[in-house]
């Protein structure tokens, strides 16, 4: 993916969702972005047979959006007895600066 389509996607998500994805505060529960440290993505594809990961949006106790991620296996069945991914590192507060994508 180029920089240029992933700045048409991100303008689609906010058209589709308003600001409540864009990370102007109009929705507490949406975030701009979600980041993650690579040690998670590592610790759920070094689990037995894992082929790949798959994410899923959720809603946590919070009423916050989130994305759940989690191994698949060579038969493309979830790994559900291992490592699950749930916890970003939300923007705002934590958000890029100057990139093109959330502006």
């Amino acid at each position: 993916m180029t920089h240029k389509t992933a700045i048409r996607y991100r303008k689609r998500a906010v058209q589709l969702l308003g600001t409540a994805c864009s990370g102007k505060g109009a929705d507490p529960g949406m975030a701009a972005s979600h980041g993650y440290h690579r040690e998670i993505f590592q610790k759920i594809l070094e689990q037995p047979d894992c082929q790949g990961i798959r994410f899923y949006p959720g809603i946590n106790d919070a009423g916050q959006f989130t994305l759940l991620f989690a191994g698949f296996d060579s038969k493309g069945n979830n790994i559900l007895k291992g490592t699950i991914g749930d916890t970003p590192f939300r923007c705002p507060p934590f958000c890029p600066t100057g990139d093109g994508v959330l502006s």
